[in-house]
């Protein structure tokens, strides 16, 4: 097992890094691209330095300080999942998050936010843009190319996480946990609920990508589930072969992901390149 990182740019002055963890000697069925808030980015941490690095001379991150209070349950469920060998496991913090956090208190992260929209744009909706470039940024990886790939992300991250696909072709699913039922009580976008609320955004996402919403009540969600219900019937009445696995099923589950862990399209203008390059690579012991 091993572990790579990659530096890429997100938008000029903006530059950000990626985690792969993966087996060297097999071959993935997926790429899970994680999209860490500062409790995962915490959690992964810990877990990371405890399996890849424990010589303090090659320590990862070394400016980032140790979190005082990390679950040990939760940073033994990240590493279960590492064990399995079936999946390679990305792990990217957008801009705020981890390295890239500002310094000061409560108030002064509110200052920033405000700023943010004062400039005709929102903090999450700059996290969505850092989303789809790691998106980008993960398919220039030769070894991963052609690798189904799936998006996961917990709590109001995972909001973000949702608006990405909309905006990239061909993500094969997203694991959302404690998805939040309303834009009133997740993130920010400017005018969002002029136009629609989360459940419409997920019903949107499962035209083209599988849905796993866990940690989470499916009466909240029933828009969503028969829109992805009525795809799966349209797609498998409209063709008389036996036709594989149909993607835009929309699943809400109370339970937590399986590591015990809490199609509409838009042209868009064809992004710069992602200037990505191996920076470092680390070897379990």
């Amino acid at each position: 097992m091993r572990l790579d990182a990659y530096d890429f740019v997100s938008q000029p002055n903006v530059a950000l890094r990626l985690y792969a963890v993966r087996h060297s000697r097999s071959k993935p069925e997926r790429v899970v691209l994680h999209v860490l808030d500062e409790p995962d980015w915490n959690v992964w941490l810990a877990a990371a330095r405890q399996t890849f690095s424990t010589d303090v001379n090659r320590r990862i991150e070394p400016e980032q300080p140790t979190a005082s209070i990390v679950g040990r349950a939760s940073v033994a469920a990240m590493q279960r999942e590492w064990e399995n060998g079936r999946e390679v496991f990305v792990y990217g913090a957008p801009r705020g998050i981890g390295p890239t956090a500002w310094s000061g208190d409560a108030k002064k992260q509110v200052q920033i936010r405000r700023r943010f929209m004062l400039l005709g744009q929102t903090l999450d909706g700059m996290r969505v843009w850092d989303i789809r470039r790691a998106i980008q940024a993960v398919r220039s990886i030769k070894e991963l190319k052609g690798t189904p790939l799936w998006l996961q992300g917990e709590d109001e991250m995972a909001v973000n996480v949702l608006n990405a696909p909309l905006l990239e072709p061909d993500i094969a699913g997203l694991k959302l946990s404690r998805l939040p039922t309303s834009y009133r009580s997740g993130p920010d976008y400017l005018n969002v609920l002029r136009v629609l609320d989360i459940p419409e955004t997920v019903a949107m996402a499962a035209e083209r990508s599988q849905i796993r919403l866990h940690e989470t009540d499916a009466k909240d969600w029933e828009y969503p589930i028969r829109v992805g219900q009525r795809l799966v019937g349209t797609k498998s009445s409209s063709s008389s072969k036996r036709a594989p696995r149909t993607p835009g099923r929309v699943v809400a589950l109370r339970r937590p992901d399986r590591a015990a862990r809490r199609p509409y399209r838009q042209q868009t203008n064809r992004l710069p390149d992602s200037h990505v390059f191996r920076k470092r690579m680390y070897r379990c012991a």
